[in-house]
């Protein structure tokens, strides 16, 4: 059927913002569907170089567009470096739409994707562009939401935590920006044809379709390790839990952790565990915290980041990975952490806070009460060995939802009804 009716699709995927970890399964997903014509990608060189996207992964149907553009030294609003990334940021996703409204979006059918389109990168002068592009009626105009609390017209009691200790003036000017900015995303949602996410958890503020690509897919080879090691003797020697992502004082508490890991090893003196803090470590202040504290040898954290063969290792040779996540925006429903997806994918149980959207495919789950309580249950868990294995199977089983030819036929069926829609 797609060959004779959608034979001459075109995908273009813009990815101008941050998410580099979005380009290389959604080109990959699309290299592998039959009736898609030719793939365009527009992005910056340094998203590009992070992707890991390799030439063997590329086929003559794929075209790249690189835009320069230089990592800030400095993730600070105040920093006048960090204004000038994100002014210039914006002003390259601007000459994106409009190349692609000018040269490359006039013939056969295009499905044009906006992978992320963060707070800095939306204007009125940009959605004027796609309203172009639109106009033009064989263009789907496909929007990423990841941030979807954003969205809708919802707030939460620490949402804007740390606008808190701001001034008068500066919260004002925030306020105005925010409704702004909040404005121009009604736009944005009436001009979308559907939404792309990570996780088809995720809520979206509208009935339109929600096409879902995962960040990372089942590797098989992955799930043949996982189940080798579940019988192997060495594998229960020591209680590894790693915690994915940069590690700075953010989104994630690792304060807690620490003194959780300290209070554990008082109470189980003999105990042998270890925690992974699987990324670079950005504060200082944390540092300091691990390395005076009674847990250091407990803990391994890296002063640079991990390549991905490394991040892959250190997650397969885990027992658990632990979403050690603050209480906004709320995960689960309106927001997905991205390593949620990476345990998921290789099979590995995860740890979450109970306040987490609860979902009935979660078999791979375990709920922690408090953040400080989630050292002790990994590790009863971990010393019930048939209690472990149990979810560690059940872990592997959820995997399989993860392998990209499932997750292909879900992205053909919701591309297809959006294409039949728009006719």
């Amino acid at each position: 059927m797609f060959k004779s009716e959608f034979d001459q699709i075109n995908v273009i995927l813009i990815e101008c913002a941050y998410h580099d970890e979005l380009l290389k399964p959604t080109l990959i997903l699309f290299e592998g569907i039959s009736f898609i014509r030719n793939i365009k990608i527009f992005t910056t060189d340094n998203i590009y170089d992070r992707s890991g996207i390799q030439s063997k992964e590329i086929s003559d149907k794929t075209n790249i567009f690189l835009y320069h553009l230089t990592d800030p030294y400095k993730k600070n609003i105040y920093n006048i470096d960090y204004i000038k990334y994100l002014l210039k940021k914006r002003s390259i996703f601007k000459r994106v739409l409009k190349e692609v409204y000018k040269n490359h979006c006039f013939k056969n059918i295009n499905l044009i994707f906006i992978l992320t389109i963060s707070d800095s990168m939306i204007s009125k002068s940009a959605i004027k562009i796609i309203k172009k592009i639109k106009s033009i009626g064989n263009n789907i105009m496909i929007i990423g939401i990841h941030n979807v609390h954003k969205w809708f017209d919802v707030t939460y009691d620490n949402l804007d935590k740390e606008n808190l200790n701001k001034s008068k003036k500066d919260k004002y000017y925030i306020n105005i920006f925010n409704k702004y900015i909040k404005n121009q995303r009604k736009h944005l949602i009436k001009l979308s044809d559907g939404f792309f996410t990570i996780s088809d958890k995720l809520e979206i503020p509208s009935e339109k379709p929600k096409l879902c690509i995962p960040n990372k897919f089942m590797i098989p080879e992955i799930l043949n390790k996982r189940k080798t090691l579940l019988n192997d003797k060495y594998f229960y020697e020591k209680c590894i839990i790693v915690i994915p992502g940069t590690v700075d004082e953010d989104r994630r508490d690792y304060f807690t952790i620490v003194k959780a890991l300290e209070e554990f090893l008082i109470k189980n003196k003999k105990a042998d565990i270890k925690i992974i803090f699987a990324g670079k470590l950005l504060s200082e202040g944390l540092k300091d915290r691990i390395n005076k504290s009674l847990a250091r040898n407990n803990i391994l954290f890296f002063n640079r980041y991990l390549s991905a063969e490394e991040y892959k290792e250190y997650l397969l040779n885990s027992h658990f990975v632990l979403l050690n996540l603050r209480n906004v925006p709320p995960y689960g429903k309106y927001k997905i952490s991205g390593p949620e997806n990476d345990a998921r994918s290789m099979g590995i149980p995860l740890l979450v806070p109970d306040r987490y959207e609860k979902k009935q495919e979660d078999i791979n789950v375990i709920r922690y009460d408090k953040l400080i309580n989630s050292i002790d249950i990994a590790y009863n868990y971990y010393q019930d060995r048939k209690k472990y294995i149990n979810i560690a199977l059940k872990a592997i089983e959820n995997a399989n939802k993860y392998e990209i030819n499932v997750i292909r036929a879900k992205v053909i069926d919701t591309i297809t009804k959006m294409i039949k829609n728009k006719n």
